[in-house]
This record gives structure tokens, C-alpha cells and sequence, in this order.
């Protein structure tokens, strides 16, 4: 950007890019371009293994089925093990 421009919004930078990528016909570098978005835009993503997968849903079947503690009974609960060691 030359001194003095505005600064360019997220939009305007996407449809510059579009714009500059619909000419290019290297693959090579069309799929380095590829690699490096898809990577971005997994960063976000947080992936979960069939172990937390599980326990998220027993956890939910927890809540569901009314099993459950308030804050203030499991922090008594956990001062009265604390005293009992």
C-alpha cells in the first residue's frame, strides 16, 4: 500500500485476491495457496478424539437426566475431603 492510502477492509482484501488468483493457472502455486489457507483456516478448529467425544455426550446425558451438583455443594464437598486428609 502506498503512504497515505486507506487502509483496505477484509472484504476489499478477499475480492482482490479472488480477483488476482482467477488469472493464474499454476498449479503448482495454486495448491500452495490452497495448503496455506486450508491450514488458516483450521487453526480455529479444535478437533476432539473418541475418548472426549465420549465423555461430552455422557456428560450431557448427565444434565439431561438431572445429575447434577451446584458449584457451592461441590466446593463444600471438596473443603470437607480436604479437611477428612
Amino acid at each position: 500500500m502506498r503512504k497515505g492510502s486507506k487502509k483496505m477492509s477484509t472484504i476489499e482484501l478477499r475480492h482482490i485476491i479472488d480477483e488476482h488468483l482467477s488469472h493464474i493457472d499454476d498449479v503448482a502455486f495454486l495448491k500452495a495457496i490452497k495448503t496455506i489457507v486450508e491450514n488458516k483456516a483450521s487453526e480455529g478448529i479444535y478437533k476432539l478424539d473418541d475418548f472426549q467425544k465420549h465423555r461430552i455426550n455422557s456428560a450431557r446425558e448427565q444434565l439431561k437426566n438431572g445429575q447434577t451438583i451446584s458449584n457451592d455443594d461441590l466446593q463444600k464437598e471438596i473443603d470437607q475431603w480436604l479437611r477428612s486428609k
